[in-house]
């Protein structure tokens, strides 16, 4: 008997090689090649991309909800390049930077008492630094601390002057004749200004003048543009 079974394997291997079979694709081979065809549960040799969906993609955006970092916008798209997509960037000019000090002290000064604008809100943010479209205007809230020091004269008439950095004065926050050496302090002022009509980030600065004639219309600041120190709000004129 251990003869017979001997000869029917036999017969057996050599009917089978005789024969050609076409195996399944999609049957967890294992094998890089064998393209993914519904097969549950894949194999890591199953090739071909996981559908968006079967990972939650509410927004269709190809990123995964749980990684998503504007929900009901496109994350592939940043056109300022800082890693925010333009979908929930309120800061479309590259890397947002920090708010100016809600204080600015510039001169003059006697003592204790600083000439100063303080309780800065700029575009009504929380901070003062805002996008503002092109042409358009912003608001600037404030207090602001003003001393008069007229030299031989019992009064004179001075200024806070502001305008943005690199492109010019645009006028004067606070125009007035006082008594020397008397501090004015005034709360709650509002202005509303013109931003630039060109794209781009833009500093709003400061400084005391002192102009007998009165404010004027000159688009240059007395004695020189003001210092980065005097810098009261950062605006992004977004593309």
């Amino acid at each position: 008997m251990r003869g017979a079974a001997a000869s029917v394997g036999i017969g057996a291997v050599a009917l089978l090689a005789g024969c050609s079979f076409d195996f399944p694709t999609g049957g967890n081979t294992g094998d890089p090649a064998d393209a993914r065809t519904g097969d549950t549960p894949n194999n890591v040799g199953d090739s071909g991309p996981i559908p968006p969906d079967a990972c939650g993609d509410a927004d269709h955006d190809t990123v995964c909800d749980v990684a998503d970092k504007c929900p009901n916008g496109d994350d592939r798209v940043d056109g300022d390049a800082d890693t925010i997509p333009d979908a929930c960037d309120t800061w479309p000019c590259g890397a947002e930077p920090g708010s100016p000090s809600n204080t600015v002290l510039f001169p003059p000064a006697s003592g204790l008492l600083v000439s100063n604008l303080t309780s800065i809100t700029f575009a009504g943010e929380g901070d003062q630094t805002s996008a503002v479209a092109a042409g358009t205007t912003a608001s600037l809230d404030y207090d602001f601390g003003l001393l008069f020091s007229c030299g031989a004269q019992s009064s004179c008439r001075e200024q806070i002057e502001f305008g943005f950095a690199g492109v010019g004065r645009i006028g004067c926050l606070v125009d007035s004749t006082q008594a020397d050496n008397v501090f004015l302090a005034v709360l709650n002022r509002h202005t509303d200004l013109a931003v630039p009509t060109t794209p781009g980030v833009y500093q709003l600065r400061v400084k005391s003048a002192f102009n007998q004639s009165g404010c004027g219309t000159s688009t240059v600041f007395t004695n020189g543009e003001p210092g980065s120190s005097n810098t009261v709000a950062i605006v992004c004129v977004p593309p």
